[in-house]
This record gives C-alpha cells, sequence and structure tokens, in this order.
C-alpha cells in the first residue's frame, strides 16, 4: 500500500533528485504562539489569544458578555448581553447586569507561581463589582494563556457591610448562547470506601440541572463550548442549562442549600453513597455560605472553553489547559507506598526499610513513600510530625536521617505521608494548644479508642497554620523528601466556622506549601473522605484515588479498569493512584494488570522482596513504561462505551497524534475479538501496530483506517489483557521517488492538531499555497530548473502553535508534461 504521507516532494512538470536528508526542523524556528492580548477601555474590554476572543460592553454600570468567539473556525457561541454569572445574597439574586454595579476593571499580567512555571506569559481582565445592600464587593478575574482554548475564572465575594452575609445559589460561569444541541454533564467522583459509582453520565436534549463538574453542548457539527466547575465533587456542584430568549443560557456552579454537611466518617456505612448529608427539604433550608463583616471567600475556579472538530477535541483543549496551566510539573514516576505491605509497627523501621528500597530499586521504581509509621517519639506523634529517633537515626548529627541520605546514594525519591488536618491527643501540639482543636466535632475522635486517639484542627486558626508550616517546612529539611501524601482531610464544621470554611482553610494550607516548597509534589488521598476530587485535586497534584475496596461480584482488575475508564478522557490517568499488585487473586497475573497500571500512577502496594520470578517481568513493564513515559501521559479515551463492571471488553487509548497505546482487556466476553474505532489520530500518517509484551507485528494501517473501520484487537483467553503500540511510521530519507505532477505536497508533524496557516518559499521566493486535509501544504512551482532549491514552509495550527520546516532538494531536467 503506498505511503500516503510520503514526503515525496511531487514537484511541477520536473524530476527531483534529493540532494541529501531533508534539514532537521528547528525549535528555535518555529512561530511561537500568538501573544495574549488584553484590553480595557470606558465601554469595553477584550481577552484574546488568536484561537479563543471574549468581549465586554459596559453600559450604565452594566456589563456583559457581547461575544466569545472560536476565531479558528468563526464560530460566535454568545448571544448579546450575555451576563457571566450570577449570586444569591441573603435570598436576592444579582448579576452583572441585574443588580451588581461595576466599579473598576482593568487588564494585566497572570501573576507569576513558582510552583507552576509552565503556566507563563497569561493575561488578565478582572471586572470589579459592589452591591450597595447589604454592601458586597465581588470580584471576577479572567485568565487565558497562548494557544489555549480555554479561559479561567474566579470569583471572590468580600463582605463590607456590618453583619454576615449568606451567600445561596451561584453560578461560576455562565453563557447565554444560540447552541441548543444536546448537552453532555459528567459528575467525576472518587474511588472512595464509600462511593460505589464514580461516574455519573447525563445526556440532554432540552433544559437540565445535574450534578456534575463538566458540562459540553456541542452545535450537532462537532463544534461548541464546555464548562468546568472547579468546585470538589458533591451534590451541591451542578450544571444545567435552562432557556432565554434567543437561546440558552448554560452555566456551571453551586446550590450549596441541596447539602447540609458533612457526616463524621465513623458513622457512614459502606452502602451508603457518600458521606455527604442531603437536605431533604430542598429547596428550601439546607446549608449556605456565611461571610462575616470584613470577611472574604473565594467561591471556586471555572473554565470556559471552545472547540471544533468533534466531541473528543473538547477534552483535549481542557487536559491540555489543566497540565500546562493548572497543574503542578510531575515527575511521573513510579512509586512504593508501604502502607498496606508494611504496616505502622515494627517493620516501619530503618533497617527493613533498607531492604524494601533495594527491592523497589532492582525493578525500576523511582520512589519510596513512607506512609504511617515514620513519625513518633518524643514530640512526634501527629500533630507535632517528627520522625521516630528510634527508627530512623541522624547517626552523624548532620540534621539529615541517615535512612534518606541512603536514598539519595541510590538515586531514589523520598516521600512521606502526612494528616495535617488530624492531632493525636497525646500530642505536645494538643497537650499546649487545645484550643487548636475544632470544637466540638474535632475532639471526639481524639475521645475514641476505635479512631487511634485522632481529632481535627480548626485550620481557619492563624497560629495553628503557622505551627503546621513550620512542620512542614522542618521535615521536609530533615528528610529531603519530595513528595508528600497528604491523608485524613478531615472537616466536619467547627464552632465558628462550617465545613467549607475549612475547606478553604485545607486548600489555602497547601496551596501555601506548594508556594514554599515548588519542587515538592504534594498528592491527596481521596479514598475515604472525597473532599477535593476532582479538578481540585488535580490541581495540587496526584491522587490517591483508590482504597482498593472493591466493587462485589468482580475482580481486581475489572476495578482498576473501572476506575481509569470512569475518569477518561476529561483527566488524566497519571494522576489516579491504584494499589498495584495489592492482593492479586488467583488466576490473576503480573502481565495480565501491569498493562493497567501502566496508565495510572504506578504505585506499589505488594512487597516487593517477594515478587519471585514475576520481578522480571514487573522490571521489563517499568522500563518500557520508563521509555514510553511522555505517551502513556495525557489525555486517554475510553474506546468501549459499556462499564468494565460488565462482562465484556474494556479498551483504553492512552495519547493521540503519532504514537498511543491501547490497553485491552477482554473479561468474560465470550467473544475473542472486539473492533475498536482509535481516537484523534493524523487520518494521512500510515500507523504500525505491535503488541507491546511480545513485540510481535499486527500491521500497519492509516489514520484514517484505524478511526474509521477500526482495529481488530484479538484476545484468545477470557480475562487476559494486552498492551498494543500504535506508532506513526518516521519521515522517510532517502530520495523520493520522482513525479511529473504540477504541485507538492508536504505533510507536517502536527500531531493530529489541524494547519489554518502556511508560507512557503522556493529559494527564498514566496510561492502559492494551499492547505490539503489537517496537516498538508501544497505547494506549486513554476516548472524551470535544473538546479538547485531551498524549500522553507511555516505553518500555524488551529491552536496557535507554530511548525516550521526545511527540505533542500536538486532538480533534474523537466519532464514532459
Amino acid at each position: 500500500m503506498t505511503r500516503p504521507r510520503a514526503l515525496a516532494l511531487l514537484v511541477t512538470g520536473i524530476l527531483l533528485v534529493a540532494g541529501g536528508p531533508p534539514a532537521t526542523r528547528s525549535a528555535a524556528a518555529q512561530p511561537a504562539p500568538v501573544a495574549v492580548q488584553g484590553s480595557v477601555s470606558s465601554g469595553a474590554a477584550v481577552l484574546g489569544n488568536g484561537v479563543v476572543e471574549r468581549r465586554w460592553t459596559f453600559t450604565a454600570g452594566q456589563a456583559t458578555t457581547s461575544s466569545w468567539r472560536d476565531l479558528v473556525t468563526g464560530g460566535q457561541w454568545a448571544l448579546p448581553r450575555s451576563e457571566d454569572f450570577s449570586l444569591t445574597v441573603d435570598g436576592r439574586t444579582v448579576g452583572p447586569a441585574s443588580g451588581l454595579t461595576l466599579v473598576e476593571a482593568r487588564a494585566g499580567s497572570v501573576a507569576v507561581d513558582r510552583a507552576r512555571p509552565g503556566a507563563a506569559g497569561g493575561r488578565q481582565v478582572v471586572l470589579r463589582f459592589r452591591l450597595d445592600a447589604p454592601r458586597v464587593e465581588v470580584t471576577r478575574s479572567y485568565a487565558l494563556f497562548p494557544g489555549s482554548a480555554v479561559m479561567a475564572v474566579g470569583t471572590t465575594v468580600r463582605n463590607e457591610s456590618g453583619s454576615t452575609v449568606q451567600i445561596g445559589d451561584h453560578a461560576l460561569e455562565q453563557l447565554d448562547t444560540p447552541l441548543g444541541g444536546e448537552g453532555e454533564v459528567r459528575a467525576l467522583q472518587a474511588g472512595a470506601t464509600y462511593q460505589l459509582e464514580h461516574l455519573q453520565l447525563h445526556r440532554e436534549r432540552a433544559g437540565f440541572d445535574h450534578e456534575g463538574e463538566i458540562l459540553r453542548v456541542d452545535d450537532g457539527r462537532g463544534a461548541g463550548i464546555f464548562l468546568i466547575n472547579g468546585r470538589r465533587s458533591a451534590p451541591s456542584t451542578r450544571a444545567g442549562r435552562t432557556p432565554v430568549a434567543g437561546g440558552w443560557r448554560t452555566w456551571v456552579g453551586a446550590q450549596p442549600q441541596r447539602e447540609l454537611g458533612m457526616a463524621p466518617i465513623l458513622i457512614v456505612r459502606p452502602q451508603s453513597q457518600s458521606n455527604r448529608i442531603l437536605n431533604p427539604l430542598w429547596p428550601i433550608a439546607g446549608h449556605v455560605r456565611r461571610i462575616g463583616p470584613g470577611n472574604q471567600v473565594d467561591l471556586g475556579r471555572a473554565w470556559l472553553g471552545a472547540y471544533h472538530g468533534g466531541a473528543d477535541a473538547a477534552p483535549a483543549a481542557w487536559v491540555r489547559e489543566l497540565q500546562e496551566h493548572v497543574m503542578p510539573p510531575l515527575p511521573g514516576d513510579v512509586q512504593q507506598n508501604t502502607f498496606h505491605p508494611f504496616p505502622d509497627g515494627e517493620d516501619s523501621n530503618e533497617r527493613a526499610m533498607a531492604t524494601v528500597a533495594d527491592a523497589a530499586k532492582a525493578v525500576g521504581v523511582e520512589t519510596l513513600v513512607l506512609d504511617d509509621g515514620w513519625q513518633g517519639g518524643p514530640g512526634g506523634l501527629a500533630g507535632d510530625w517528627r520522625m521516630d529517633p528510634a527508627r530512623y537515626p541522624d547517626r552523624d548529627g548532620d540534621g539529615v536521617v541517615d535512612f534518606a541520605e541512603r536514598l539519595e546514594r541510590q538515586g531514589i525519591r523520598l516521600g512521606l505521608w502526612m494528616q495535617l488536618a488530624l492531632f493525636h491527643r497525646d500530642s505536645d501540639a494538643f497537650r499546649q494548644h487545645p484550643q487548636w482543636a475544632c470544637a466540638p466535632l474535632g475532639l471526639v475522635g481524639a475521645a475514641v479508642e476505635d479512631y487511634n486517639g485522632l481529632g481535627f484542627w480548626d485550620l481557619n486558626q492563624p497560629q495553628l497554620r503557622a505551627h503546621l508550616l513550620s512542620a512542614v517546612d522542618r521535615i521536609l529539611a530533615q528528610t529531603h523528601a519530595r513528595e508528600l501524601k497528604l491523608d485524613n482531610m478531615t472537616w466536619m464544621g467547627c464552632v465558628g466556622h462550617d465545613f467549607e470554611d475549612m475547606h478553604d482553610a485545607w486548600l489555602s494550607l497547601v496551596r501555601e506549601i506548594q508556594r514554599r516548597h515548588p519542587d515538592v509534589v504534594l498528592q491527596s488521598d481521596e479514598t475515604v473522605d472525597m473532599r477535593t476530587w476532582p479538578f481540585e485535586s488535580a490541581a495540587i497534584g496526584p491522587s490517591w484515588f483508590e482504597d482498593d475496596h472493591l466493587h462485589d461480584g468482580v475482580g481486581l482488575v475489572a476495578n482498576h479498569l473501572y476506575d481509569l475508564w470512569s475518569q477518561a478522557p476529561w483527566m488524566p490517568l497519571s494522576l489516579v493512584g491504584l494499589p498495584a499488585l495489592h492482593d492479586l487473586p488467583d488466576g490473576v497475573s503480573v502481565r495480565d494488570v501491569m498493562p493497567i497500571e501502566l496508565l495510572a500512577r504506578t504505585t506499589f502496594w505488594a512487597d516487593l522482596r517477594k515478587l519471585g520470578r514475576d520481578a522480571a517481568e514487573v522490571r521489563w513493564w517499568l522500563r518500557y513504561r520508563a521509555e514510553h513515559r511522555q505517551a502513556l501521559t495525557g489525555i486517554s479515551h475510553p474506546l468501549t462505551d459499556e462499564s468494565p463492571l460488565g462482562e465484556g471488553w474494556t479498551v483504553l487509548q492512552a495519547g493521540d497524534g503519532r504514537e498511543v497505546h491501547l490497553v485491552a482487556a477482554r473479561q468474560q466476553a465470550p467473544a475473542a475479538i472486539r473492533t475498536v474505532r482509535l481516537r484523534r489520530l493524523d487520518p494521512q500518517l500510515r500507523y504500525a501496530v505491535r503488541d507491546v509484551r511480545s513485540g510481535q507485528a499486527l500491521g500497519a494501517w492509516s489514520g484514517a483506517e484505524l478511526m474509521g473501520p477500526g482495529l481488530r484487537v484479538r484476545i484468545d483467553r477470557v480475562g487476559a489483557t494486552r498492551m498494543l503500540a500504535v506508532v506513526a511510521a518516521p519521515e522517510p530519507s532517502g530520495p523520493p521517488p520522482c513525479s511529473s505532477t504540477r504541485r507538492v505536497t508536504i505533510h507536517l508533524g502536527t500531531g493530529g492538531r489541524r494547519v489554518r496557516s502556511a508560507r512557503a518559499t522556493v529559494n527564498g521566493r514566496r510561492v502559492p499555497t494551499r492547505i490539503v486535509g489537517r496537516n498538508g501544504v501544497r505547494i506549486a512551482f513554476d516548472g524551470r530548473g535544473p538546479g538547485r532549491v531551498r524549500v522553507r514552509v511555516q505553518a500555524r495550527t488551529v491552536d496557535g502553535r507554530g511548525q516550521a520546516t526545511t527540505r533542500r532538494y536538486r532538480l533534474c531536467r523537466p519532464g514532459r508534461r
């Protein structure tokens, strides 16, 4: 089969003989993405970057969105005078054109964040509003980064009155739009002990109001908008659509009155769906946000994005925004966690952990996380946070524990488990400062033997926060730890502070740790409390997602597949921590499990010293993961619709563009073959497919074939898992074939992104061009020769990225026309 993407420079009426391989494309030669433009005038504001653009109109103290455009396609998604948000204050609903008065509008740069160095070059527009009765100030900050199709918005409310203000239902982001097609809402929930269903999915053609963090609306032709709700997963976190004149008001936000509060962990039963206490009287009564005089609350972030080119383009745009501008950079390492194989007893000590580190290093583990048990000794209980000198001594007195220095010599990163929200009743911190405890509920756990004597702090207290930050600074200095696993994020409200205040205090504490230690990874543990999943958690770092509490009647493989399938494609699966090799059931081999673990944040809960013959298998998979780490992260697509908790097939695709991987599992399906259609490949590239473990070549197909008719995947054994690599053929380096055609088509390596504009020169002289397909640039030649020519193509893709390439050729005599 002729390779459709062959870079055969088929020159007009001449025969070509290559004068050497194509010149290597220099990164420095690629055009930069369009800079973000943000400006404010007396009657308007604009924020755009060549990909998307938002415009506001200011009239008589009102501010409305007058335009929200996809600049690549020209799609206009906003109706005139669209209100961006709404807010219920003391029972009265107000917005930027209905009750609130615009008092300030300004534009500027997004502040640099040391923990997120990739989030540079952003611009923002800030709008400040005032409500006179009660006197409240609302500040909205809209941020956009170069090349992004997604705009972020944050909302803060400050109470400037003399009494407490109540905040009820509020829309964090909304747009009045002509889009009337199908709306899709997703709620992503963590794999917690008390949450059996991790995905809620609704598709509606009319108005709706659902729990969820993701809302996408399509125009019926593969283009539209999506909104992301940055609030934690909860029944009060909502996404909806309501009719307005000429279209629909599409929004994401919160309805706090749907909840009454949080249930203590001790009284939540396994059959319960969550530890939220629902309001049986909704829509009356229930919880509201209360802001005291002079205080300010952050209602959270939301994002609004545009997409085109099919529904898969929406999560692709979001995952890119999440990884480049929201998340801190992550090492993507393989971990050994010590909690289950080595509980907090005699095994948690320097001598035992040294043998664990040796076994972990031998198979390719990069980070050893000491879970509960490293703290202790005088002044070292939970709340004090000191490494137990009896278990982990510092013999040379240099201020760094010897075990940490041993790991550094081995090239292993050290991680530490901490539960900063909790304290032990015998800790020095609690004995000396009992007023720091959350009264009265935080004191209950400390008095209950079954809860290990643990209570929880009131994280709103400044002196307590200073103590905890100092403890983190000290323990990081003493251990050189590069990761903290933050567990037991417990809050249920205290006297003077409700559970929302505790939630906000926790997030601000974690962000302060990141500012002080930007090179330290913070991992959230969502397995019991589901406090910040999904996007608040992702903004912090990876998450311990699944505590190995399995659904009844299905095996470990199906459970782990379900955990990943339920979060794709909107969440990078490399953030999702699963208990690798923990309690493997009979009949399940390491080879059946490891392909799944490579998609997640690979974290071993098994004692790697006892792997035996399986050690070589684990070592092989981890070596492959290290060699293909970048291709295994980023966006993942579920290629099968049915839940992995059933008896069919599950196929997940990791990555897009030139290199992707498929993890396929045949659970109890009778058929040994399943055909799946791949996502977001380059239709003009030719892809070779091979079995990763055996290396067997399975064939080669074009991207169009793999996305159209699809790929037949065969697994002969029921219960087996297989990983396939789908890799685009490399650029040819030999002489291109001769041709007598009158046009030349050069295909650029754009990773599947569509080319928007192109410019070409031959020997420095501009020649006509035309874009062909997704990434082809057709060039017209004048047919003169012979001689040497230098062809240069510069192009820009739809997301603002630049592509450039140079080819040098020696022209032979013109052929017959």
